[in-house]
């Protein structure tokens, strides 16, 4: 009976050294959300270590949690990744953030999250280029999903100009083109 114990504990603790990391949280959403200043809608919450990389573990357990966000998970370099420097209080993809924005932040040891990551949904309603926080210890950040801008670039604005152009001068041309009355 007693070996029993021994080796029922013994398969518990290799169970628990095994164990996925991406499976324990290691802080709450509320917690961390209250440190944006944005409008954080939902969190998918933190996970142990740095999952913001291309291995097949980390890619299943950054799947899952977008899942929970509602992001579909396709290919990890199909994303804008940046990395930040500790101490850092913007979080800059070089893009206009626009609707439902889903990111993913890996804070490091010094965060006061400990090893973890964070997976995030922001609502912005106007265009934003940077998303503020106040957490010590971030190192990388990932965007997974935010809408486009609806103002045309001026190229844009040009081309349809021209188009415009084209199609007034087309119709002016066939009005001028009416065939005349048959006399008869």
């Amino acid at each position: 009976m007693k070996i029993r114990s021994v080796v029922f504990a013994g398969m518990i603790a290799a169970a628990a050294l095994t164990a996925s990391p991406a499976a324990a949280v290691t802080a709450s959403c509320t917690t961390a959300t209250s440190l944006f200043t944005g409008a954080t809608s939902t969190c998918a919450g933190f996970f142990e270590g740095n999952l913001l990389d291309n291995s097949a573990a980390d890619v299943a357990a950054q799947a899952s949690a977008l899942q929970s966000l509602s992001v579909n998970f396709t290919s990890f370099n199909d994303y804008t990744k940046i990395d930040l420097t500790d101490g850092a209080t913007l979080i800059d993809f070089g893009t206009p953030l626009l609707g439902p924005t889903v990111i993913g932040i890996h804070f490091g040891a010094g965060s006061g999250f400990g090893e973890s990551t964070g997976f995030f949904t922001f609502n912005f309603a106007q265009p934003t280029q940077a998303i503020s926080f106040d957490i010590k210890g971030a190192s990388g950040a990932v965007l997974y999903q935010t809408a486009s801008s609806a103002v045309p670039e001026p190229a844009s604005w040009a081309m349809m100009l021209l188009g415009f152009l084209g199609l007034g001068a087309v119709m002016r041309h066939r009005r001028q083109m009416r065939p005349l009355p048959q006399l008869g």
